[in-house]
């Protein structure tokens, strides 16, 4: 027995421990990888942020304020959560000033509004809110040009150097007719504008910072239409209804009242009725009601009416009115009720307002 044992080949043993020791070597390597996966995908979550502003926002992570997204309004993005320990995200907002220009990148004045987040695997939801206001110690002038063909200049106070705009590329004085201009302004210095060549003075108050101001040139004077905090920029502005013309009872003014905020809203109109407060806008609803005396063969009184919408901004008619004739029935309350729908169909008077508003 011993003799042969001595002739079996030596190379076949060590070929046998090699391959043993490579099947050890690739098992505990596979279990190491099998490992470190495992250990990647309890630290990995996912941080859902929702943007319930109207402002596009701008995600930045940790103090050396590195890039993480944006985030449109009414949107969500998805952050992948790979850290060991917390984060920090600090949201940026762009401020659309115009429809086609936004200040950007506006940091909110409360300095504790961020968000720290875990390491957590679970899903995490968060909700990005309007910040109460917003870090700028500038006023904005927004002037829009509706009047002169051959340009106009802005200068402020005194001084009879023309402002240059923030929202063009190049170095922009003259406004011509349909253009409009953003300035950036101290408002500490700011007593009031003047339009060139007219040299008419307008806009005398006091600016505060972090707030824009709206001015509208229509060829004869220079009109005051919105003043507004930034957080307000996206809000619709506020109009007050005004009745005129012939008596109508509480009741009545509510009901035309309560179809004008339903059909504004149905339509998109940037329009939001207020009872009480400063508003640029006057909506006026002139209505003259009569009582006719009986004929035959009825015999009995007929109730007519006309009614008219008128839109006003800063004292000046805005738009054509608005006319509902030739309502007539024995019954009051349904002589008012045909002017109500008449008001809530007249679909082209509120087409309208959103075209005359759009700078």
């Amino acid at each position: 027995m011993r003799k042969i044992l001595l002739k079996k080949p030596l190379y076949i043993i060590q070929r046998l421990s090699l391959i043993t020791a490579i099947l050890i070597f690739i098992s505990c390597a596979t279990s190491e990888n099998k490992t470190v996966t495992q250990e990647k995908q309890v630290k990995e979550g996912i941080i859902v942020f929702t943007n319930k502003t109207p402002f596009t926002v701008c995600l930045v992570r940790g103090s050396g304020r590195v890039d993480v997204g944006t985030v449109a309004p009414s949107s969500s993005l998805n952050v992948i959560n790979s850290f060991n320990s917390a984060e920090s995200y600090y949201p940026l907002f762009d401020i659309p000033v115009l429809d086609s220009w936004s200040l950007e990148k506006v940091r909110p004045d409360d300095r504790e509004y961020y968000f720290n987040v875990d390491n957590s695997l679970a899903r995490q939801v968060i909700e990005i809110t309007m910040p109460r206001s917003f870090v700028d110690t500038s006023a904005y002038i927004i002037f829009a040009n509706k009047g002169r063909s051959g340009g106009v200049s802005v200068s402020q106070n005194d001084s009879n150097d023309r402002m240059t705009g923030i929202n063009f590329s190049e170095v922009k004085s003259n406004i011509n007719v349909g253009e409009t201009v953003v300035y950036r302004v101290n408002p500490q210095n700011l007593r009031n504008l003047k339009i060139n060549p007219s040299n008419k003075i307008f806009g005398n108050q006091t600016y505060k910072s972090g707030f824009i101001y709206t001015f509208v040139f229509d060829g004869n004077d220079v009109l005051q239409i919105d003043v507004r905090s930034l957080t307000e920029v996206k809000a619709d502005s506020p109009v007050k209804i005004e009745f005129t013309g012939s008596a109508l009872t509480a009741a009545e003014q509510q009901e035309i009242i309560t179809i004008l905020k339903e059909t504004l809203k149905n339509y998109d109109v940037p329009l939001r009725i207020i009872d009480s407060g400063d508003a640029f806008y006057t909506m006026r609803v002139n209505s003259r009601i009569q009582v006719q005396p009986p004929q035959p063969p009825v015999n009995r009184e007929i109730i007519t009416a006309e009614f008219s919408l008128l839109l006003f901004r800063s004292g000046k008619e805005l738009l054509k009115p608005e006319d509902f004739k030739d309502i007539k029935d024995m019954n009051r309350n349904i002589v008012i009720r045909n002017a109500v729908n008449q008001i809530k169909n007249a679909s082209g008077f509120y087409k309208n307002i959103n075209q005359v508003m759009i700078l």
